[in-house]
């Protein structure tokens, strides 16, 4: 009898695990420790998806303060999700007409929130519609118009969105990029546009840009949102400018086949491609999710904005979503400010890469696997009570009774104070940019809080599938199904004919979602568009298969398989995804093209590496010094440091197939970014560029110059002792 089940038939039991719940620090680890350190990325719908942890964002959950709550005064932000009213009343075929009728339909309620000290400032739509218009005046003034481009550099704000939508009042397309972009990038993406006006966030990207006025003849004017009022470049001065009764012209209303905006992708090689997106292909994804998803949408939710509106996953699914449904998003200030958020905002759904769930899935177990017997064995009777419950649900199998009450005891005594530090409030997850790990998502399905994974990319605005929280469309593992009006075929790349279902082929879809076309590209054009059946149908490059003639599973990408010289394909991404499961490895890239084994080239996670370190008393390094990076490979080839992360490249080979393992590993001390040119904004990795700049590091390993090892890759161990003995790994 399990210790959970034998717990609940005894009265004194049952009183026992209330007692520790209410009384044991363990319990109150779920509210101070286990959520304490995480990740939050941008969207990345084609990455590689590793974990980049070498800025502050390791650090969000590491205050041992409990975050501020929420104020008796900020109703909006402590309330749970208002019934009223629903979003069925909202008929639209451009954005145009959807900001207009949401504004109207949804007047008084709060729709964007603004963090000043611990409340949020919401705008109501009525408010925001009364912005978007004078800043359509604003723009007028600046000699905007139809199909002119308008440039933006910025983060989230409430003046990103207004812009956004006055823009597409005057027929004009917002042209968004991000802060952290590099200058080159802003000026080929300035210039291609053919932008007239910038807008920027900051007075630093305001002196950045001001001279492209003379550099470039399409660019007119710049404009600030934070410089001040004494300045005729302010944002808030032309706010406050009395434009007159004829200074604010009637809005366009464009045709749904009309462009809203112009996303530029930064691919792994060569300049970023312009994708033109129409009203259609946003509004058709827009209400393709809202059938998907209309029981839950029926109630307004509560979100936090922190995907990069910049991105189309962030730009479609938080703000265009919350605008068409009447709900409210608070905009997180910056990635450190999350937990707080979650305090006072306590959202009933949000987005995220799964690079947050991955992270708060590890250090829950990190944590409880540092308690006392007892309490590990409640937390695992807890979650197979859980798991075995779920698992019936989502196979249509029949719980039981006891079942039933033993889940809903776990639920009470553990997952409950997991989820308050989500704000108590959380109904749903949805995920994108790349497939989240079953653990993971079993551990969020069985605390209560469903992740719903979706598919998509920029070409197509971004959804081609998704999941919702009832099991009718929902398999763990899958991306869900395609959204209404999506067709979607798996095709095998070299004949370009459908493949039999349940073989692998390359994704590829027809929709009202599909862009337009790349800016000032035919060539890329027609390496995408075919037709078939008389629809035209896009190529993603990404591989998959369509699991019980319904789900969709992404299996990898085209572009990124290769073939060792055996003649077997690898698809290196999920390899190094599993890679990056290790506490103790931060990012890698796995080659071995024409080769006859895989070789990986490592980033530590170096704050983990010198706590182990000094727990092994082992001298550490200041790793955050860059004029420390040489003596951070000699640290890495300590014979104890050498063992670790061979050890642990073992243990994450035994999960893949045996022609996929690494034989041999590198570790380096510099981290892939944006800076170093080898991630791209989504902070997909460069492929090109990271083998470039360590080619001979890949040379040597291959040579047997240099590299560690990794023998039998693949056995399970327990030890490092068991696996290698007192031997180091061979160099």
């Amino acid at each position: 009898m399990s210790l959970l089940k034998s717990l609940l038939r005894s009265n004194n039991g049952l009183n026992k695990l209330k007692y520790i719940s209410s009384t044991t620090p363990f319990f109150s680890v779920f509210s101070n420790d286990i959520l304490n350190r995480s990740f939050i990325g941008g969207y990345q719908p084609r990455q590689t998806h590793q974990r980049v942890k070498n800025n502050i964002l390791f650090s969000l959950f590491s205050s041992s303060s409990s975050p501020p709550s929420s104020t008796s005064s900020e109703s909006e932000s402590a309330a749970a999700i208002d019934s009223s009213p629903t979003i069925d009343d909202l008929q639209f075929t451009t954005l145009v007409e959807m900001q207009q009728q949401a504004c109207h339909r949804y007047g008084s309620l709060p729709f964007l929130g603004t963090k000043q000290g611990e409340l949020f400032d919401y705008i109501s739509f009525a408010e925001f519609g009364r912005q978007v218009n004078q800043f359509r005046g604003v723009l007028a003034k600046h000699n905007i118009g139809i199909n002119d481009k308008v440039a933006m550099i910025s983060n989230n704000r409430l003046e990103w969105a207004i812009a956004y939508y006055a823009a597409n009042t005057l027929g004009a397309q917002i042209v968004p990029m991000y802060e952290a972009q590099s200058e080159k990038d802003w000026k080929y993406i300035i210039q291609d546009s053919e932008a007239k006006i910038i807008l920027v966030a900051t007075e630093k990207l305001y002196d950045k840009t001001y001279e492209l006025i003379d550099t470039f003849a399409n660019v007119q004017g710049v404009l600030c949102f934070d410089a001040e009022e004494d300045y005729l470049h302010s944002y808030k001065r032309w706010m406050k400018t009395d434009l007159g009764e004829d200074g604010i012209p009637p809005a366009f209303d464009p045709a749904p086949e009309h462009l809203t905006v112009i996303i530029y992708t930064s691919g792994t090689t060569g300049h970023p491609k312009g994708v033109e997106l129409s009203h259609k292909n946003i509004c058709s994804n827009v209400l393709g999710l809202r059938d998907l998803w209309g029981e839950n949408l029926k109630l307004r939710q509560k979100s936090l904005a922190f995907l990069p509106w910049a991105h189309v996953f962030g730009m479609t699914c938080d703000l265009h979503a919350l605008m068409a449904s009447g709900s409210s998003g608070a905009i997180v200030p910056s990635r450190e400010a999350i937990l707080e958020c979650f305090q006072l905002v306590k959202p009933s759904a949000m987005s995220s890469v799964p690079l947050l769930f991955n992270k708060v899935f590890d250090n829950f177990h990190k944590t409880v696997n540092a308690e006392s017997p007892l309490k590990k064995k409640i937390v695992s009777a807890a979650f197979k009570v859980a798991r075995e419950r779920n698992h019936r649900l989502e196979f249509g199998q029949p719980v039981g009774f006891l079942l039933e009450k033993q889940y809903q005891l776990a639920d009470k005594v553990v997952f409950s104070k997991v989820r308050e530090k989500l704000g108590g409030n959380m109904q749903y997850l949805g995920s994108g940019g790349a497939g989240t790990p079953l653990p993971v998502l079993h551990f969020f399905e069985d605390i209560g809080v469903p992740i719903c994974e979706g598919y998509g990319l920029t070409e197509t605005s971004p959804v081609i599938t998704a999941s919702m929280v009832g099991w009718k469309d929902r398999r763990l593992g899958c991306v869900g199904r395609p959204l209404k009006g999506v067709t979607l075929r798996i095709i095998d790349p070299s004949s370009m004919h459908e493949v039999e279902h349940g073989q692998e082929g390359e994704i590829c879809v027809s929709a009202d979602s599909v862009m337009v076309g790349y800016r000032n590209n035919p060539q890329a054009n027609d390496e995408v568009f075919f037709y078939q059946d008389g629809k035209r149908f896009f190529r993603t490059g990404d591989l998959g298969i369509i699991v019980d003639h319904k789900y969709l599973k992404i299996t990898g990408r085209l572009k990124e398989l290769y073939k060792l010289e055996n003649g077997k394909y690898i698809v290196p991404a999920p390899l190094e995804d599993i890679l990056c499961r290790s506490l103790f490895i931060s990012q890698a890239m796995i080659t071995g093209a024409n080769k006859h084994f895989n070789v990986a080239v490592i980033v530590p996670d170096y704050a983990e590496i010198m706590k182990w370190a000094a727990h092994h008393n082992i001298a550490t390094i200041d790793f955050n010094d860059k004029h420390n990076y040489p003596a951070l490979v000699n640290f890495m080839n300590e014979d104890r440091i050498a063992r670790l992360m061979t050890s642990e490249i073992v243990q994450a080979c035994s999960a893949m197939k045996s022609y996929e393992r690494i034989h041999i590993w590198s570790a380096i001390a510099e981290p892939f970014s944006q800076e170093n040119q080898m991630l791209t904004p989504k902070m997909s990795l460069r492929r090109n560029n990271v083998a470039k700049v360590y080619q001979h590091l890949i040379d040597d390993m291959y040579e047997g110059k240099g590299g560690h090892r990794t023998h039998h890759a693949g056995t399970k161990i327990k030890s490092i002792e068991e696996a290698y003995g007192s031997a180091p790994s061979a160099r």
